[in-house]
Formats: C-alpha cells, structure tokens, sequence
C-alpha cells in the first residue's frame, strides 16, 4: 500500500487517477429522497397496500384450496348433545365390558369409585359384585 502511494505522489502513477472524458458515472433519473414529504407518504402507502392486498389474496386462495379435501361429520341427533344431557347408559356400559375384556390386563381403575357406576350403568348389586372380583 505504501508503495503504491509512493508511485501515485511521485508523478509516474497520476494516469491512474485520471478518468478519461468517454467514460460517465451512471446517475439515477429519479431519487426517492427529492420527492415533497407527501407525495412519499402516498408512494409508501401505496406500496404497503399493494403488499397487503397481495399476501390477503394469496392467503385466500390457500384457504379455498385446503376447504376443497375437507370431510365434515355427519350430524347425528345425539341423545346426550346438550350440556345438561347425560351420557347414553348402554353405551357406558359397553365401554365398561371393553374396559374389562381389553384394557384391564394393562391399566387399573384405582382412581374410579365403584360408587360412580351404581344408577349409570350397573345396579347396586353388579357393581357390589365387581368390587368383590377385584379384590
């Protein structure tokens, strides 16, 4: 480096940093910083509108897309829809047999109150005698 500026202030090197008259510098037609401060403001927000409505549009269009494949639940009139409904007693009930044939060889019902099936889906009688089989 030091070398170099030897050879530009000594003379030899002032060709260097010379341009010649042919070459021009490209020079911008329009700047944005030469613009009155309200026609900026309404070039930004044009801008940021035409981003918006483009990502709001493409957004939409996804949407319509992805309802297409959609499969929605038939709607059955259940017995037990409402929130003050009760639960249908035999499909308890069947839920209890699966437990018992399936479930039980790997998870307890030691959280579960026998007391809870009596009058849902077993008679005091049955659930006295299910009590007695797990103890």
């Amino acid at each position: 480096m030091a070398a170099l500026r030897v050879v530009v202030l000594s003379g030899s090197g002032r060709v260097l940093l010379n341009t010649s008259k042919s070459v021009k510098t490209p020079v911008a037609n329009m700047s944005f910083a030469s613009l009155p401060r309200s026609r900026k403001v309404a070039l930004s927000t044009l801008g940021v509108v035409t981003a918006g409505g483009a990502g709001l549009a493409l957004m939409l269009h996804q949407s319509v897309k992805a309802s297409d494949l959609e499969l929605h639940p038939p709607n059955y009139p259940w017995s037990h829809a409402g929130p003050l409904s009760s639960l249908d007693h035999a499909s308890v009930r069947r839920g209890y047999q699966v437990y018992k044939q399936v479930c039980s060889a790997c998870h307890s019902m030691e959280y579960l109150a026998f007391r809870n099936l009596v009058g849902v889906s077993h008679t005091e009688a049955e659930v006295k005698t299910i009590a007695e089989e797990g103890e």
